[in-house]
C-alpha cells in the first residue's frame, strides 16, 4: 500500500467496512461507510463475498479487463474499369469512370462513415463538375459510390499517364484512414 492509509483506497475501504458489517451483522459505521442492521444472514454472506472482493481489487489481486483497442479500419477503394483506352479518334469524348469506396473495422460495416475524394489530375465529378465529392457509406452495401469523368485531349494520344485520388474516411470528426486510387489512360492497344 505505500505508506497510504485505507481510507485512500475507496476499494479497501469498502471491502474492509463490508467485511466487518458482515461479520458483525450490520449496524457497523467504518471508513465512513455506514451499513444498517442486516436481519439475514443471506445478506451477510452476500456482503461478506462483496467485501472480499473489493478488497482483492484494492489489494490488487483482481483486475478489471483492459479494454480492447479498436479494430483497424480496412479502407477499400476501386474503380470500374481502372484503365482507359485511348486512340486519336477519342479526343473530345467524355469517359465516365465509377469509383467505388468501402470502410470495413473487424469484418464490419463502418456504416454512416464520411467519404471524401479528391481527384487533383483534370477529371471531374459527375454530376457537381468539381474535383472533390463527398458522401456517406450506404449502410445497405457498406459502399459510397461516385462517377468520375475524364474527357479524352490531345494530351493523352501516344502516351500513358496515371491519374491519382485521394479517398479519405472520417467518422465522428476522425479519419479512419485513407487510400490513394490510380486510373490508368493509356494507348489502346
Amino acid at each position: 500500500m505505500n505508506g497510504s492509509s485505507v481510507t485512500d483506497n475507496a476499494f479497501l475501504a469498502a471491502g474492509l467496512a463490508s467485511l466487518l458489517a458482515a461479520v458483525v451483522g450490520g449496524g457497523l459505521k467504518a471508513f465512513g461507510i455506514e451499513i444498517p442492521l442486516l436481519k439475514s444472514r443471506m445478506r451477510q454472506g452476500v456482503l461478506a463475498v462483496l467485501g472480499v472482493l473489493l478488497l482483492a481489487f484494492g489489494l490488487g489481486i483482481l483486475h478489471l479487463p483492459e479494454p480492447k483497442p479498436a479494430p483497424p479500419v480496412l479502407i477499400n477503394a476501386w474503380s470500374t474499369p481502372n484503365f482507359i483506352g485511348v486512340s486519336p479518334d477519342m479526343i473530345g469524348t467524355r469517359m465516365g469512370i465509377t469509383i467505388h469506396v468501402n470502410a470495413l473495422a473487424g469484418g464490419f460495416c463502418e456504416s454512416g462513415a464520411m467519404v471524401t475524394i479528391h481527384d487533383q489530375s483534370g477529371g471531374r465529378f459527375s454530376p457537381s463538375n468539381t474535383t472533390t465529392v463527398q458522401g456517406q457509406l450506404d449502410s445497405d452495401h457498406c459502399e459510397y459510390v461516385a462517377t468520375w469523368v475524364y474527357v479524352i485531349s490531345n494530351d493523352d494520344i501516344g502516351k500513358t499517364t496515371f491519374h491519382d485520388m485521394q479517398v479519405e474516411v472520417t467518422k465522428d470528426g476522425a479519419t479512419l484512414g485513407t487510400k490513394s486510387l490510380s486510373i490508368q489512360v493509356a494507348p489502346k492497344s
